[in-house]
This record gives C-alpha cells, sequence and structure tokens, in this order.
C-alpha cells in the first residue's frame, strides 16, 4: 500500500513531466485492478491497513472511471464504518465520501441513506480530527440531501471552529466552481434556515467567525435579490456596518463586499444603507484602509449608485493615487457596456454627470504608469457608443495625455489609449468634436507598423474613425503629403 501510494502521488506540478509520469503510474494501477484491490483492504481488521488504503485512494486521480470503479467495489459501507470507529484514517474516509458524492445525485442519495450525514455531523461536533474543514466539504457534497441543514446546525455548534468551518463552507456552496454563482444553492441554503445564524455570527467577537459570516451572507446576496431582502430583513446591515470598523482587515473587507452584494441594483437597500451611513463609513476606508479593504469599499460604494458614485469622485478628487486608481477602476468596471444596453448608458450618463471626467483627465497626465492606465480605460469604458460623454471627455481636454500616452513604455498604456482614442473618434452622429493634429496623425501610423497586431490593428481603427471628420481628413492629407512614413503616404 505504500509503494502504490508514492506510484500515486499525485501533487506535482501540472504538465510538468514529472506530473505525466504520475499519470502514467495511476492509469497502470488502475488498468491492473489496483483500485479495486485497495478498496477491499478498506475492510481490513487492520486499523493501519484501513487507513492507508483509503490515504491511497485519496491520492489517485478520481476521474470519472476511478469513481465509477471505488463505487462499483462496495466502498461505501468500509468507509462509513471508518467513520463509526473513529479510525485514524476518517478523514481520507470524508474526503473519498465527498469525491463519490460530486456530480452524482444517485450516489448522493445513496450515501445519505447509508447514514453518513449524521456520522460527518458528529465528527464535526466531537472535534475528533484537526481537519474539519474536510469534512465540511464532504457535508456540503450532500448538500441536497441532508448536508445543508447539518451545516447550518453547526453554525449553532459551540465549538468555535466547526461555526467559522460551516460559514465558509456555505459561503463555497453558493458559488459554483468557476467562482460564478449557483442560483439552486443558494436558495436552499436560506431554504435551510442559515440567515440567522449568520446573521448572529456578525456580532461574534471572534474575528474568524464574523469574516466568515460575512462572507457567506454576501455569497448568497450575489445577483439574488430575493435573498437579499431576506438577509437585510434579518438584520445584517447594522452588525455588518459595525464590522466596518474592525481593526482585522479581512473582517472590514468582508463586511464591505457582503454590503456591496446586498445593494447592488436593489433600491431598498441602498435606501437602508445610505440611511445608516454607509457612503461615511466607506468613503473613510477608502482613505485609511489597507489596500485589501480599499478595494472592497470602493466596489461597495459603486453598488449604491448616485450616492456612491459621489464618493468615489470625491476619491478621485482628492484622494491619494492608490485611492484615485481605486475609484477609476471601479467607476470603468460599471462603464463596461454588457448585455443592459439602456440599463448600462444610464450609469454611463451618472458617472460623467457626478463630475468623474475632469479628475479622470488629471489622472492621465500624473506620473504613475498604473495610474494612467486606468484613467484611459475608464474613460474608453466611458466613451463607448456614447456621443453626449464623448463630447464631455474630448472638451476636458483628454486627446493630448491619450496621444502622449501612446509613446508609453507599457505595452498595455499604448493599448489602452489607441482603445480610448478609437471610441473618442467613432463619430456615428456626426457631432463628434475630437480633431487631432499632424503629429498625432504621424504617431498613429508609426504605431501601426510596430509590428504588434493589436496596435497595428487598433491604429488602423483609429484613423478610420479619425476620416469620419471632414477636418480631420484634411489633416490626414496634409500629413500623407509632407511626411516622409512611407506606410502615411499610403493612409487613405
Amino acid at each position: 500500500l505504500k509503494a502504490l501510494g508514492t506510484l500515486a502521488w499525485q501533487w506535482v506540478r501540472p504538465f510538468s513531466d514529472c506530473a505525466k509520469g504520475m499519470k502514467a503510474c495511476q492509469t497502470a494501477i488502475s488498468r491492473a485492478g489496483g483500485v479495486e484491490a485497495v478498496v477491499q483492504l478498506l475492510s481490513s481488521n487492520d486499523t493501519r491497513v484501513r487507513s492507508e488504503a483509503a490515504g491511497v485512494l485519496c491520492l489517485m486521480e478520481m476521474d470519472c472511471d476511478n469513481v465509477m470503479a471505488v463505487w462499483r467495489a462496495g466502498a461505501l459501507e468500509p468507509l462509513l464504518n471508518m467513520l463509526r470507529e473513529r479510525d485514524a484514517g476518517q478523514v481520507y474516509a470524508a474526503d473519498m465520501l465527498n469525491m463519490l458524492a460530486s456530480e452524482s445525485e444517485e450516489r448522493q442519495i445513496a450515501i445519505a441513506e447509508a447514514g453518513a450525514v449524521e456520522l460527518l455531523v458528529q465528527l464535526c461536533v466531537n472535534r475528533v480530527s484537526d481537519d474539519n474543514d474536510r469534512v465540511e466539504y464532504a457535508l456540503g457534497s450532500l448538500a441536497r440531501t441532508g448536508g445543508l441543514e447539518a451545516l447550518v446546525q453547526l453554525l449553532s455548534a459551540r465549538n468555535n471552529e466547526d461555526k467559522s468551518f460551516a460559514a465558509l463552507a456555505l459561503s463555497t456552496l453558493a458559488r459554483s466552481d468557476d467562482d460564478t454563482v449557483d442560483v439552486d444553492n443558494q436558495l436552499a441554503i436560506v431554504h435551510a434556515g442559515a440567515v440567522m445564524p449568520l446573521v448572529n455570527l456578525l456580532e461574534s467577537t471572534i474575528s474568524a467567525e464574523a469574516q466568515a459570516a460575512a462572507q457567506a451572507l454576501g455569497a448568497l446576496a450575489i445577483n439574488n435579490h430575493d435573498n437579499q431582502e431576506v438577509i437585510a430583513s434579518a438584520g445584517a446591515v447594522e452588525p455588518m456596518m459595525r464590522l466596518l470598523r474592525s481593526f482585522d482587515y479581512g473582517v472590514a473587507t468582508e463586511a464591505a463586499l457582503a454590503l456591496g452584494e446586498l445593494a447592488r441594483n436593489n433600491k431598498n437597500n441602498q435606501t437602508a444603507l445610505v440611511g445608516s451611513g454607509a457612503v461615511e463609513a466607506l468613503s473613510e476606508l477608502l482613505r485609511t484602509g489597507y489596500y485589501e479593504v480599499k478595494v472592497a469599499a470602493a466596489k461597495a460604494l459603486g453598488s449604491l449608485e448616485s450616492v456612491g458614485l459621489e464618493a468615489l469622485v470625491r476619491s478621485l478628487r482628492t484622494g491619494d493615487t492608490e485611492e484615485q486608481i481605486e475609484a477609476a477602476k471601479v467607476l470603468g468596471s460599471l462603464a463596461e457596456d454588457d448585455n443592459r444596453d439602456n440599463m448600462n448608458s444610464q450609469q454611463k450618463h451618472a458617472i460623467v454627470h457626478a463630475g468623474a471626467v475632469e479628475p479622470l483627465v488629471q489622472l492621465l497626465s500624473i506620473e504613475h504608469d498604473v495610474g494612467k492606465t486606468q484613467a484611459a480605460k475608464t474613460l474608453g469604458n466611458l466613451a463607448c457608443n456614447n456621443a453626449v460623454n464623448q463630447l464631455a471627455i474630448v472638451c476636458a481636454g483628454s486627446v493630448q495625455p491619450l496621444v502622449k500616452l501612446l509613446s508609453s513604455e507599457i505595452a498595455e498604456g499604448k493599448t489602452v489609449a489607441l482603445d480610448a482614442l478609437s471610441k473618442l473618434a467613432l463619430d456615428e452622429t456626426k457631432s463628434n468634436v475630437m480633431t487631432v493634429s499632424v503629429e498625432t496623425v504621424e504617431s498613429l501610423v508609426q504605431l501601426s507598423g510596430s509590428g504588434n497586431a493589436e496596435e497595428t490593428n487598433l491604429a488602423a481603427v483609429v484613423l478610420g474613425h479619425l476620416a469620419q471628420n471632414d477636418d480631420n481628413r484634411i489633416v490626414i492629407a496634409r500629413a500623407r503629403a509632407s511626411s516622409s512614413l512611407p506606410m502615411l503616404k499610403s493612409v487613405v
């Protein structure tokens, strides 16, 4: 068993030669009937053998074929016996139950009906293992068959670590593997009664518990209006507001993120947060918090719409460079085009109306590459398909610093500046006032011959958009006539 475990060891760098060798060993073990043979040893009378056998199975890469081989070989009952008898390998047994339950409702039902949920909960409550998080992941895999209710019960357990682990497990379940939202699990967790014990945990004097509870409530609120209402009605806002003042930056970060999710596209919660002083508290974090807290506070302010936008613009005007960059980043994200065309257009107008353009143009001129790049990106998003904003941005003096950014040594700076200029120059309504000099045209043509495919294409797009304007066509013609650049002479 120890030799097989060494051969099956899979925790190596992906795609390395070593990883390929391990995969070949695991395949050889499976083809030789090793999986079934190891499963039989789960029923050994020797506890050391049982533990080693479960450990070998955990080291194997549990693809679909191996999972089915373990299941068909009858692993369920001996794994449960290891939990009942509190074997040294019980954590391995919990891991294997987690793997067997994944992506199969039929196996989940069979595992739950065999009594796995009760055994896993007992392990957590009795603190038999120091690896309770792995036990709770197994409970999470049995979410549809009693695992959720068990995790909710753990939120009120006597042991503090159990509460934290249960909250984190629920947070994980509310998200899919790709970190998007699992709507079914969000609703099931709320239906299982998790909200009130999570809100109670926000009041804990133990930082880990409060942080885990805020994280879980934030995950339940993501893009889910009903859950947002339930969480706010349960009294979550007031304790979250207090957590913003925590000296533990992890707690303050999760509280800010959770408040942002509660407010996102929810007028009732936005009103409640503004009334509770959220704008002032979040703005203070933007000025004084750790970097992670500042990022979370900026995102939360972005969810508060008009009053939040005003606070972000204030940070753009008066904050230090770090604050300005985070505020610009959030505003740029809010202005980014998505499938909500009308709503997004209103958001862009609201950002410009809040006074964001002038400080963004000023940010373009500072000696900070990240700041200039982010300002250009945000201005480009605000200008995209929006003639009114294009006019405001051009009139604010953005063209010259954007053109200057074309000579940046930072590749992203050039690309972002070109993208912003192309959006500003697009004259679909024939109302654009963006005009350029011969020097600007020459700079664009030089970039179109830079050898970088992205820069070449974007520079050509900018020139094409500029040529929609009569004045710019004259400038391009003059530049073409006077230039010694061969490429410029071929520009139409």
